[in-house]
């Protein structure tokens, strides 16, 4: 489960194994589930990870 931009997500839900994440019975548009090849080695998992870390980095800091 990955936090992505909401602006990004129907680009990566068009690749293999990404699918929306639904929480408490809706889905949503900032966080996906990668299952599969992409997250199967350690080079595809650091991938998913960046991508996250991307997101985060850009989040106003809470108070």
């Amino acid at each position: 489960m990955v936090r992505v931009d909401p602006e990004e997500s129907d680009a990566l839900l068009d690749l293999p194994g990404v699918s929306t994440v639904v929480m408490r019975g809706r889905p949503t548009h900032n966080w996906v589930r990668a299952r599969g090849d992409d997250v199967a080695t350690d080079d595809g998992l650091a991938v998913w990870i960046e991508r996250g870390l991307g997101v985060i980095r850009r989040l106003p800091p809470r108070s």
